[in-house]
Order: C-alpha cells, then sequence, then structure tokens
C-alpha cells in the first residue's frame, strides 16, 4: 500500500428543491435551484508512515474534481448546517497522530455545477460561512473556484479568524509542524 488520504463523510440529511428525480435516478444529471445539508462530518486522515504514491496527481482542486464528475451538476445554492470538518495526520517521526477541526460549520455554497452552458453564464463558484476552529476560535471563510479555468484551477480565499494561543496550537503544532508555542497569542 501507498500513502493515500482516506475521507470519510456522513450526510444524515440533504434536502433539495426543484429536482428531477426521474433524471437523477436514470444517472442523467442532478440539478436543484436550491439544497440544505445538515450536519455533515467530513474526515480526511493520512497515514505519513506509508510511502508516497508513485504518480501524484496535481489536479485535485475542488473545482477540477468537481469539473471531472460524470454526473451533470447544476445546483444554485447549497445551505449547509451545523457541518464538521475534520484533518488528522499520522506523523512516524514522533509516532503520533494528530489533527485540526472545524465544527459549528455554517454558510451558503453556490452556482456549484460543471455544466458548461451554466459555467459561461457564471464561472464562480463561491461559498461564505463562519465555524469555530477547534470548539474554541471564531472562523470566517470566504472563497471563490474560477470554472472557466480549471488547467489553472483559480480561486481566491479570505479567511478570518480569532486569537489562536498555546492551548490551541500545541496539541497538533507539535506532531505535524515540529514547534511548540512557549507564550504569545496569533493574531
Amino acid at each position: 500500500p501507498y500513502r493515500d488520504d482516506r475521507y470519510d463523510i456522513h450526510t444524515p440529511k440533504v434536502v433539495l428543491n426543484n429536482v428531477d428525480w426521474w433524471k437523477l435516478a436514470n444517472h442523467e444529471n442532478l440539478f436543484a435551484a436550491e439544497a440544505d445539508v445538515y450536519d455533515c462530518v467530513i474526515k480526511d486522515y493520512i497515514d505519513r508512515s506509508l510511502p508516497p504514491p508513485s504518480n501524484v496527481n496535481f489536479d485535485n482542486f475542488p473545482s477540477q474534481l468537481l469539473l471531472g464528475v460524470p454526473l451533470k451538476i447544476d445546483i444554485g445554492k447549497i445551505n449547509l448546517h451545523q457541518w464538521k470538518v475534520e484533518y488528522e495526520e499520522y506523523n512516524p517521526q514522533v509516532k503520533k497522530s494528530s489533527g485540526i477541526y472545524f465544527d459549528n460549520l455554517n454558510g451558503t455554497l453556490e452556482n456549484l455545477t460543471n455544466v458548461k452552458s451554466s459555467i459561461n453564464k457564471n464561472a464562480h463558484v463561491s461559498f461564505s460561512g463562519s465555524a469555530m476552529f477547534m470548539s474554541k476560535v471564531e472562523t470566517k471563510c470566504k472563497f471563490q473556484f474560477d470554472l472557466s479555468k480549471p488547467k489553472t484551477a483559480d480561486c481566491s480565499f479570505d479567511l478570518q479568524m480569532g486569537a489562536l494561543n498555546k492551548t490551541i496550537l500545541n496539541p497538533f503544532a507539535e506532531p505535524l509542524g515540529f514547534f511548540k508555542v512557549k507564550s504569545g497569542e496569533m493574531k
């Protein structure tokens, strides 16, 4: 085996509005005016003790992955309610696993599409929302991907976080980044 990310996604409730269920059931498309996704948990885990893959794929930005999905998708707006996103990594040098997470994530994803005619009308998929980093630090995020530029995966991010101190940073900074904060606060 080689090193690769393992993703676990749990989505207990999804509500779609204005969907052609027959086309979805026949794998033709997933078109919806709006969707609400509740209590989703996304986990990403990687074991650094395993050797890296021989072929590394660099076409793995979210916008590039969306454009590669064979099912045609066109959802105008997705409302995210109470999500949790986790990343965990095993580091063989320190023989520890550690990670970070964002919980209480709420926001709106707009123009999720891989349909060429929709991309020609609006080439940007965007997200705006808020979350708690490690259940302690308020975080606000905006990002945008340009779907008309799949080769370069053009995107922009804006992240605002509250202050981070050693009690928040050190549990993951030591095993993942090989550093320790002795005092101070990062703003």
